[in-house]
């Protein structure tokens, strides 16, 4: 009786049941996340090796169309370097086939990327490596959407010829990818100096934070100099300097008899006035294209800039006037130009004319910022001015807006114009999307050259899924 007792108590006993129901549950449990785990990640290094492979087969192909002499195994090459530098490669990660195809008949680019990535806990499974398969087409067709945004060097140094050349070459690129067509091209200019003027009608925008104009008297006495007397004048020659390029020059030099001098005193009004001009705001917002709202763009008053902007359009004659207008004005500061290319380009404020990234990729569309500048950087910021001259900060800021661009799936096309200094011809190339999106136009007709080859780039190559 008493063996039955036990017998009745554990079988009703229930201490137990939890922890062994638990333990029996605890593995499928494991399994089961692992699982979520690595899908996760795998999708995570698909979609990163998507993005490459569209990098590496538009790269590649743009090279071959343009390179007559290029070889299939050549660009096939290009594409793998290319897919590389993006794809940012784990060591979880191999890629085991990468097949690039061009059917010219056809007039497509493909590429078919395999490989595996590691699991983790799926691994108790018997499973190590989950398959990943990715594949790329580009065609020999115009896109359907296009958005470029002219990024253009406006400064001092591009006076007289230089500045006519800029026009004319800006000019045919517009005529040749805004021709006649059933597809939506817009384009945007961006004047650029030690400045950028986004328009004074934007004054009370949302995104822009301006000081009211205002005057300031003051009462002040100086010496003038009734009876100065200048004698021995002769013409000096020398080099000179306009905004970090050299050229030749003269000047006319006096010896001076100044005489007694006279004090005048009087009140004097100085006016503070907003002509359009916009600063930095701090970094790293000023490399960014968001929180607008947050952080305001700085309205500077009594700075000086070059032509107004123009937000994207699809209106070819207003595109041209306003390329026909521009005049140099400043100092070069590059990532001011950069950094309201990315937002006339971009589809959120404060320009909100483009079209949508996820739209864009489902239009088999192209966004594009042509860069062109004649000379290095010579000013840099000093928050929110530009009136720095830290070439070094300038140079990495600019290389920051470039990798931030290119992030977006953005093309950049550069050009150095009569640029001798490697420094800046460096910095172009690699800012460019590919190095043959770099151009080094040693004269005007150089220059319309390079303008002609990324017209003829941007009309004939669509990315297509």
């Amino acid at each position: 009786m008493r063996c039955k007792s036990i017998f009745d108590e554990f079988s009703r006993s229930r201490s137990g049941n939890v922890a062994m129901m638990f333990g029996l549950l605890v593995i499928p449990l494991l399994i089961g996340a692992g699982v979520g785990l690595d899908m996760a990640r795998a999708a995570e290094t698909r979609a990163r090796l998507a993005e490459a492979a569209d990098a590496g087969i538009l790269a590649a192909a743009r090279a071959r169309l343009l390179d007559d002499t290029m070889t299939d195994t050549e660009a096939a090459a290009l594409a793998r370097r290319q897919f590389e530098a993006n794809a940012h490669l784990r060591p979880d990660t191999v890629i085991d086939t990468f097949d690039f195809d061009y059917d010219e008949v056809a007039g497509k680019f493909t590429l078919a990327v395999t490989g595996t990535v590691q699991t983790t806990l799926l691994a108790v499974t018997g499973r190590k490596t989950m398959l990943l398969s990715i594949n790329s087409e580009a065609k020999v067709a115009p896109p359907r959407v296009l958005e470029a945004v002219l990024v253009l060097d406006n400064t001092n140094s591009m006076s007289g010829a230089k500045i006519d050349a800029l026009k004319d070459s800006a000019t045919d690129l517009v005529d040749t990818i805004m021709a006649d067509t059933d597809n939506t091209v817009k384009v945007g200019i961006v004047p650029f100096s030690t400045y950028v003027n986004v328009g004074m009608s934007r004054r009370n925008e949302s995104w822009i934070n301006v000081p009211a104009d205002y005057s300031q008297t003051n009462y002040s006495c100086h010496n003038e100099y009734p009876d100065a007397v200048k004698s021995n004048c002769r013409t000096v020659s020398g080099t000179c300097n306009n905004d970090g390029v050299s050229y030749s020059c003269s000047w006319e030099e006096c010896d001076w008899d100044y005489g007694e001098p006279v004090q005048v005193c009087g009140n004097s009004t100085s006016n503070y006035v907003w002509h359009g001009c916009v600063g930095s705001r701090n970094y790293p917002l000023n490399v960014k294209d968001q929180d607008f709202g947050a952080t305001r763009v700085p309205g500077l008053l009594n700075v000086w800039c070059a032509a107004e902007v123009l937000p994207m359009t699809d209106n070819k004659t207003a595109v041209k006037n306003k390329i026909s207008s521009l005049y140099v004005q400043g100092d070069t500061y590059i990532p001011t130009g950069l950094s309201w290319g990315l937002r006339l380009i971009s589809s959120d404020a404060p320009f909100t004319e483009g079209t949508t990234y996820t739209d864009l990729e489902a239009d088999a569309g192209v966004k594009a910022i042509i860069l062109m500048t004649d000379g290095a950087n010579t000013r840099s910021p000093n928050y929110p001015d530009h009136w720095g001259s830290n070439v070094s900060l300038a140079n990495n800021l600019t290389s920051e807006l470039c990798d931030e661009i290119k992030s977006k799936k953005i093309f950049i096309h550069t050009i150095a114009f009569e640029v001798t200094d490697s420094t800046i011809q460096n910095l172009l190339r690699n800012c460019a999307s590919d190095p043959s999106d770099f151009y080094d136009a040693g004269n005007a007709a150089e220059l319309a050259e390079a303008f002609n080859s990324i017209g003829d780039d941007l009309k004939r190559l669509a990315l297509t899924k």
